[in-house]
């Protein structure tokens, strides 16, 4: 069910952001939602985004290049989820945008979570 939530996986919370099913409009709103998440907490964070069943829109795009310029410090890692190869392809002209290469995209939700529960290598 598409929303924002946190779940704890081996002592270690993340945030999950299901956009499955949404449209433009919805996935605006929940990013928001996500992004009032991130705000709140006001600690580092690791993120499973979930794009099953969605098309990524410009209008959505250039919502979130505005937005993430505020919590974009505050993302650990970010792993997506149910992505074909156009937003693949987006993905990694969003990240280039944002200067993260930590946005990364999986074929199934374990490999994301094994990525987001590696401990980062200073």
């Amino acid at each position: 069910m598409p929303g924002v939530s946190y779940i704890q996986v081996l002592g270690k919370e993340i945030l999950v952001v299901d956009y499955t099913g949404c449209k433009s409009d919805q996935m605006i709103l929940l990013f928001d939602e996500a992004k009032r998440a991130i705000l709140a907490k006001g600690e580092r964070c690791r993120i499973l985004t979930d794009l099953s069943n969605t098309y990524v829109t410009p209008n959505f795009m250039r919502h979130a290049e505005r937005e993430m310029l505020e919590v974009k410090h505050l993302i650990i890692k970010n792993a997506f989820i149910g992505m074909n190869q156009p937003k693949r392809m987006i993905l990694r002209g969003f990240s280039l945008l944002m200067g993260k290469t930590d946005f990364v995209a999986f074929d199934s939700e374990k490999e994301a979570l094994d990525y987001l529960l590696q401990d980062d290598v200073q």
